[in-house]
C-alpha cells in the first residue's frame, strides 16, 4: 500500500472542511490545494493525500520517468494547476 500523508497546507489551500463527529472524521473539499512540503519526507515519491485518500500525489521525478515511455491512459496534473472537487 502507498503511504498516506497529512500534508495539505490548510491555511493556504482553499478548502471546506466538514466535521462528521458521529463517524469521528472530517471531510475536505478542495477548490485549491497547496501542499506543506515540510511534511513530505524526501524519500517518499508517491503517496495518497490523507485529507483526500483517493488522490495520489506523485513526485516530479516519477512523473518524468513515466512520461519517458509515453504511457497511454494516465494523466498527471501539477498541484499548482489543480483546482477542483
Amino acid at each position: 500500500p502507498l503511504d498516506r500523508l497529512f500534508c495539505a497546507d490548510l491555511e493556504n489551500s482553499v478548502v471546506k472542511i466538514k466535521e462528521k463527529p458521529h463517524l469521528g472524521l472530517k471531510t475536505y473539499r478542495f477548490n485549491k490545494l497547496v501542499l506543506d512540503k515540510s511534511k513530505i519526507p524526501d524519500s517518499i515519491k508517491l503517496f495518497t493525500l490523507a485529507e483526500k485518500p483517493r488522490w495520489v500525489i506523485v513526485h516530479q521525478d516519477v512523473v518524468d520517468a513515466v512520461n519517458k515511455v509515453n504511457p497511454v491512459g494516465i494523466k498527471f496534473i501539477l498541484v499548482d494547476e489543480f483546482n477542483c472537487i
